[in-house]
């Protein structure tokens, strides 16, 4: 009888183990394959904007796949939230008022009349945009999951 429980605890500590495992390589595997996706979002974009189009669909792209990548990136706060571990946290403020900035393209930022002032002018540029969607994926997570 002790035999059979300590081999079902072997069992179970082995499950475990790729698990972590299985779950580990789906990230690296959809972090990899998002980093793809906003390559190729991003060449779109910088295409439009050389032709003098300015359209929203693109720019929303960019801004999701940064988002996602940075709610990937926090994969142990996923895994709490998804197993149903969630607290808010003062963390979702800042993630909040990041995701609403990272959110508006570009080319809309560049039209405010404030972006004339060198303190807010970083955010004409799309490589920004994407840094503070990743940022803001991160802190959404990490203001949803438990510690």
């Amino acid at each position: 009888m002790e035999e059979e429980c300590n081999k079902f605890n072997y069992v179970r500590e082995w499950f475990h183990i790729l698990k972590k495992i299985f779950f580990g390589v789906i990230i690296i595997v959809g972090v990899s394959y998002l980093i793809t996706i906003l390559g190729k979002c991003y060449f779109e974009l910088q295409g439009l904007y050389q032709r003098g189009e300015l359209e929203f669909a693109p720019s929303l792209k960019v801004s999701l796949v940064g988002f996602a990548i940075g709610v990937l990136f926090e994969f142990n706060g996923l895994w709490k939230v998804i197993n149903g571990f969630i607290k808010i946290n003062w963390l979702i403020v800042p993630g909040i008022i990041l995701l609403i900035i990272a959110f508006l393209p570009s080319y809309y930022t560049m039209q405010f009349p404030i972006i004339e002032t060198r303190d807010i002018r970083f955010l004409s540029y799309t490589e920004i945009h994407v840094a503070i969607d990743i940022l803001a994926g991160i802190l959404l997570v990490r203001s949803l999951a438990k510690n």
